[in-house]
């Protein structure tokens, strides 16, 4: 549960000397603030750093494709999504490809939802979402919109904006 918790927060420092004593950053453990126990919300240490976007964590742990799938970790809803991140699990042998429908948009409901809230003051966190959304979409992800106010509804931020409009990611 340590390991867990220090990956999901990025500490390098005790991911390094958890692993080194022996802890299994692959097995599925709760979170340490979780008084009861919920086997859908165990989640390894490896699986958290990827999630919570703590790159370097993630590149400690390392990913080993004979043991991990890549693509299952890649395709998971992300808290913080890096694309430094991404790039690394592609280069590992995710298939971006494979990525569901409801993860990208995920994604982008999370970009759209920076813009329309007036977070553009952070433009790091709008662009690492657009690089993100560059890097799947370079590697095949497609996004399908099954309904058309998901379109409408990203479409209408990016209008404002005109800096962010320059993405490869196809839409439609």
């Amino acid at each position: 549960m340590a390991l867990r918790h220090h990956a999901e927060e990025g500490n390098l420092k005790w991911v390094s000397l958890l692993l080194w004593a022996g802890a299994d950053a692959r097995l599925p453990v709760p979170r340490m603030d979780q008084r009861e126990r919920d086997q859908e919300d165990e989640r390894s240490a490896l699986e958290e750093s990827i999630r919570y976007g703590q790159t370097e964590a993630a590149r400690k742990i390392g990913v080993d494709p004979q043991r991990d799938d890549p693509t299952v970790l890649l395709d998971q809803y992300f808290i913080q999504p890096k694309s430094d991140l991404m790039e690394y699990l592609i280069s590992k042998g995710a298939d971006a490809r494979q990525i569901r429908q409801d993860t990208i948009q995920a994604l982008f409901s999370s970009f759209s939802w920076s813009l329309e809230t007036g977070l553009t003051e952070n433009p790091v966190r709008t662009e690492e979402a657009l690089r993100c959304m560059e890097v799947l979409g370079k590697n095949g992800a497609r996004w399908i919109p099954s309904e058309t106010w998901m379109l409408t509804g990203l479409r209408r931020p990016l209008g404002r904006i005109s800096r962010y409009v320059q993405w490869s990611i196809w839409i439609g």
